[in-house]
């Protein structure tokens, strides 16, 4: 009976080994999978516009502590993919971006609208506007291959699922603009650069 248990605890053991293997060797699998389709990210990146506007907006109206906030959504080839209107309480706008940093390149998602008054979960949802059956559809333009499609979509899988990025993509940041002195019914445009930077001024169009 004694080496009966004795044996029975060996095979446990070596079924709990092999089993540890087995995830160690998953793990390591799935880093080398995140890190190849860095790396083929970053090597197909440069097909993208080093400069775009991925999204106008414009206060309607504004009265006492509210805001009526309109946006629109562009992809890299200026063509309108999402359009979104509401009111909102408070003063001032927030716009949140999540940038992520791709070695000397950055890829800005725009996240959401929001004020003083609102949180930003309680506010112009922007993701929604632009997902193309999981594809980012501000990055889409001319010419760009099924390759970055795909690891567009990825990685904009991880952005929606927490609105940060981490592990083998690098560390994406908040970028968010308080935008305080607006004019109501001037259509303002976000420049998204992939050298780094946002920038938000007047529209010309």
């Amino acid at each position: 009976m004694k080496k009966n248990r004795i044996m029975g605890g060996i095979r446990i053991w070596l079924v709990t080994i092999l089993v540890l293997g087995a995830i160690a060797s998953g793990i390591t699998l799935y880093v080398k999978f995140q890190k190849e389709k860095l790396e083929k990210l970053k090597a197909n990146i440069t097909r993208l516009k080093e400069e775009h506007v991925p999204m106008r907006f414009m206060v309607e109206s504004r009265g006492d502590g509210y805001v009526v906030a309109k946006v629109k959504l562009y992809d890299m080839d200026g063509n309108e993919i999402g359009v979104a209107k509401s009111t909102l309480k408070g003063e001032s706008l927030f716009l949140d971006f999540v940038t992520v940093p791709l070695e000397k390149k950055y890829l800005t998602f725009p996240q959401a609208i929001f004020t003083d008054a609102v949180p930003a979960q309680n506010g112009i949802a922007l993701f929604p506007l632009y997902d193309r059956n999981g594809f980012p559809q501000v990055f889409a333009a001319e010419g760009i291959n099924d390759a970055l499609k795909n690891d567009l979509s990825t990685l904009f899988s991880k952005v929606k699922q927490s609105g940060a990025v981490d592990g083998s993509f690098g560390s994406a940041v908040h970028d968010i603009k308080e935008f305080r002195a607006f004019d109501v019914d001037v259509v303002y445009r976000v420049i998204a650069r992939l050298k780094g930077g946002l920038e938000i001024v007047e529209d010309d169009q």
